[in-house]
Parts: structure tokens; sequence; C-alpha cells
């Protein structure tokens, strides 16, 4: 504990305080002969063991506020990798140590991107952070949107008078991530729909016999992870890349990596970040950890709205409507398994794609490389059999896609009849009938 260590630290300056004062008086007893000849080399003794003591108490001097020691913590996401979790435990001033934490805006980075260095809202919050940093323990900004962009990164670095800097980011398998960005973003994205629509037809493949999620990854694949859009999201599937990026750009900083818990990776996401960070936590502040943020949204609902795209209508684009969405998705229910053979295939070529820096990744950063692995390894060649392969048998027999459809129709008539929503517009119509 740092409060501990300052204790010693002054135990110990104290004793060497003591010491000098008292020399001239033991150095004249000495010569008088008042003193036994042993006294000076046992003093000498007993005092270098105390200072070694001391030493294996103090377990980290950076901690110890007496030597003013500037630490700045930055949370980097990426997108669908706990941001949201980490940001919500974050604006609950949950530390035991004095903690200022600011959210980075994308129009900050967005303004930096455009104008570099010039960018009025860009330096203002290095100005803000300089200014924190003599307030405060440690800072803390956050943004997932911070990934992708390293220039941003290493000239907030330079320009912050920050004496340790940690780099704190997390990472997921990648077909678990654009599974995620599917049912988060991607399903109601009028530019994704037109773009993965258009590398679709290229392939001579029609979207009509894949569900949205399908024809989604389909056309990842088939773009090589290439979405040509501009947004950095679709640029992150290396992780190893972009960490690298970031090391190389920052020597100064500590990069700190984790894998997202799993079934077979389990651990608690805000102790690993408060490890990482070196920051203690109160303890009643954890039970907020387990609750999960942000999550995906259900496949029914999100299938309907790509359809309703798909169909040129209306659809609530970007985060609009999220908290409406999100309470559909708790009586629809989320939790249902979307994975067929088809998308285990497609889930298998990526994550083997990737193999190799996700095992770098892991050797760097002692993550456990099971956690990337595929169930199978599958090249190029076979994916694209299996995909037209798909393609050919539904066309043939499509009764599968048609079943499914009605089978989500039906799901939505049972909503509508029996949920409280459904209840409570029903209620309307009767007093409307009424009035």
């Amino acid at each position: 504990m740092p409060g501990a260590d300052l204790m010693y630290l002054l135990f110990f300056l104290v004793g060497l305080i003591t010491f000098f004062l008292y020399l001239p008086y033991l150095r004249v007893n000495f010569y008088a002969g008042n003193l036994p000849p042993v006294f000076i080399p046992s003093l000498i003794e007993t005092t270098w063991k105390f200072i070694l003591n001391v030493g294996s108490k103090v377990e980290d001097l950076s901690n110890i506020k007496f030597f003013n020691m500037s630490r700045l913590i930055i949370h980097i996401g990426p997108p669908k990798c706990g941001s949201s979790t980490i940001q919500s435990f974050l604006k609950q001033k949950p530390f035991k140590e004095k903690v200022k934490f600011r959210v980075v805006t994308a129009k900050t980075i967005n303004s930096f991107v455009k104008y570099n260095a010039n960018s009025d809202r860009f330096n203002d919050l290095v100005k803000h952070l300089n200014t924190d940093l003599k307030r405060y323990d440690a800072v803390a900004i956050s943004h997932e949107y911070l990934f992708g962009h390293t220039p941003f990164l290493e000239n907030l670095c330079k320009l912050t008078n920050a004496d340790d800097i940690k780099i704190i980011g997390y990472s997921r398998k990648q077909s678990d991530f654009i599974m995620s960005a599917y049912f988060q973003w991607e399903f109601r994205s009028k530019d994704s729909f037109e773009f993965y629509s258009q590398v679709l037809k290229r392939n001579n493949i029609d979207p009509i016999y894949f569900t949205g999620l399908e024809a989604f990854i389909v056309s990842v694949v088939l773009s090589d992870f290439n979405s040509g859009l501009e947004d950095p999201r679709y640029r992150i599937f290396n992780w190893d890349f972009y960490y690298n990026e970031i090391r190389d750009a920052i020597p100064n900083s500590k990069v700190l990596v984790n894998c997202l818990p799993g079934k077979n990776y389990q651990y608690d996401l805000i102790n690993d970040f408060c490890n990482k960070a070196n920051l203690t936590a109160k303890g009643r502040k954890l039970k907020r950890s387990d609750k999960k943020v942000n999550q995906r949204f259900a496949p029914s609902l999100t299938e309907s709205v790509y359809n309703a795209l798909a169909s040129g209508l209306n659809v609530p684009d970007g985060r609009f409507h999220n908290y409406f969405l999100e309470d559909l998705s708790i009586k629809l229910g989320r939790d249902k398994d979307i994975n067929n053979a088809f998308i285990g295939q497609l889930s298998d070529y990526i994550d083997s794609t990737f193999a190799g820096p996700n095992g770098n990744l892991c050797k760097i950063y002692n993550i456990p490389p099971e956690e990337f692995e595929p169930k199978r390894k599958i090249n190029k060649s076979e994916i694209l059999e299996a995909i037209y392969g798909e393609l050919e048998k539904r066309r043939k027999n499509p009764e599968e896609i048609i079943s499914y459809y009605k089978k989500l129709t039906g799901e939505w008539a049972h909503f509508c009849f029996y949920s409280r929503y459904g209840n409570f517009f029903n209620k309307i119509a009767v007093l409307h009938r009424y009035l």
C-alpha cells in the first residue's frame, strides 16, 4: 500500500537525519575511548540491515505521492471489447486514490485528424490534462475511438506532463468482434448495407438467400476484411498490428493488453483493469462489474430492421433509439443462438486468417492462445467453396430460409399481442374507439 510505503520511508529519513546529527558526538566519544571498539561497526551493520528491511517493504516508490509522480492512464478500447463496461465503472469515482476521469469525445479525435496539433479541441484537452495531473493522484481518459488513431495518442503523450503513462486495451476473437459489431451497429447502417450489398452483387450472390448477419460476414470475407469505409472500427481486425504500432510510436509508455473474459478464460474485467492501472477500487463498486453494458440487440429484432433497410424503409441509424431497442431486446430475448453450420465455417475462416498475428499478440501479452484459435482451420479456397455451395443449396431448396422468416413473423405477432408494449397499444386502441 502507498500509505505504508510512505511510513517506512519517513522512518528511514528520520533515522538517517538522527544518525548525522549524532555523528560528531559519536566521533568525539569514540576517540576519547568512551565507546567500545565494536560500537561503530555494530552501528553500521544495524543501520544497513534497517535500510534493507525498509527497501523490501517499499513495493513501488512511484506510488508514493511524496515523489509527486504524475500518472496518466489511457483506455483505448477497442469497440465491442468491454469499453462501455469500463467507462460506466470509471464514471462512478470508484477508486480509493484521487483520480480524475475524462471521456475523450469523438469530436476531439476527429478534430485532430482534420487539423492535427492545430486543433483547438485537442489543445484544450492537453491543457486540462496537464492541470489535472498536478491536482490528482492519477488521470484516466477513455474512448474506444482512440484505438486506430495512433498519431492522436502519440501527440497527446508528448504534450502532457505525465511521468508514468499506461495505455490499456483489450481484444477478442475477430469472428466474435464482427458478429458483435453487426448486432450493435451494422444491421441498421445504411452506408454499410449499401457497401456489402454491392460486394455480394459483384460476386454474383443474391442477398435474399442469406440472413442479414450471414450477408454481412460473407461481404467481409469476400472484401478481404476491408469495408471500404473510413471508419476505424473496420480497420481494427488485426489487433497485433495496431498494438505494435502504439508501442513503437510511444516508447515511454507501458502498453497493457488482455483478451476479454470467456467461458474458458474467466476473470473480472474491472479487477483486471484496476490491476493494470495500478489503482485500488472501492470494494462496494466491484459489485457492478458483473453487469454487461451495451450488449447486442435481439437477433429477431436486428433481422427485422435489416429487412426494413433492404426494403428501402427508414430505420433508426447510428446510436439513436438505443434505449428503445435495448428494451425490445430484453422482451424478445437477445440470447437466442444465431450460429449455424454456415456461420461456424465463416467464423473459422476469419479466425484462421488472423491466427499468426493473434499468436504473436498472445506471446507478447501472455494471453492464452486458445482464446483466439478457430475450431477448424479453413483457407480461402475452402471458404469460397462453402459460400457458393451454400448459395446453390438454398437456391434449390429455399424451405429453410422461408421457414426462418415465417417463424420471425410469428414471433413479432406474439410480441404485439402479449408483450407489455402490445397490451399498452391495445388499451390505447380501445380507448380511442370510445372517445
